[in-house]
């Protein structure tokens, strides 16, 4: 939390700049930065939900960005998504080449952030970033501590961890349960 309060703080515009994979933490990092701008091989996924836990940060913050319905495409599969894809979805403000990342970056920052006054850039900043500061102040301790305190206390999250670091698939206590949940 601490170090995404920081970005959310920062006096300038923070661009996230994502090249291949932006999994969990990194994500989480990502959402927490004014505007996210990728190549065109980046893939975005908060893959949490396949070892048996959760992403807190994420499950705060993708829903400020995306609105709920897609955020839980995410939060709730594990699904990864293409640079394309998180750019349909307002995840990615811009997709660039690959060939061409770096380059076609600079052009657009000359473009769009030289020109403006750096002072109404500042002001600009911390007004939009208002949703996500909410977000870490009101959602992320809660989503911290069900994560903490009763997520992390059940079998399922040990076995989720230990199947990946195992390279087996998990065997969850409570997929009866969710069978019978399902089954109303």
């Amino acid at each position: 939390g601490d170090l995404l309060r920081t970005i959310v703080a920062s006096p300038a515009p923070v661009i996230a700049a994502v090249r291949g994979q932006c999994l969990g933490g990194g994500l989480e990092l990502a959402l927490a930065c004014d505007m996210i701008v990728a190549d065109e091989t980046a893939q975005f996924a908060l893959p949490e939900i396949k070892l048996g836990v959760f992403p807190p940060a994420g499950a705060a913050l993708l829903p400020v960005r995306v609105g709920a319905s897609r955020a839980s495409e995410l939060v709730l599969t594990g699904e990864t998504w293409s640079a394309s894809k998180a750019a349909s979805a307002g995840l990615v403000r811009r997709v660039f080449t690959a060939l061409r990342f770096e380059a076609s970056l600079e052009e657009w920052l000359e473009a769009d952030f030289l020109p403006r006054s750096a002072v109404a850039l500042r002001h600009a900043a911390w007004a939009a970033r208002r949703p996500i500061l909410r977000a870490l102040e009101h959602d992320l301790p809660e989503m911290e501590r069900l994560y903490l305190n009763e997520l992390m206390t059940h079998p399922d999250a040990e076995e989720g961890i230990r199947a990946f670091m195992e390279k087996r698939a998990p065997r969850w206590n409570s997929a009866d349960n969710l069978r019978k949940m399902a089954r109303g």
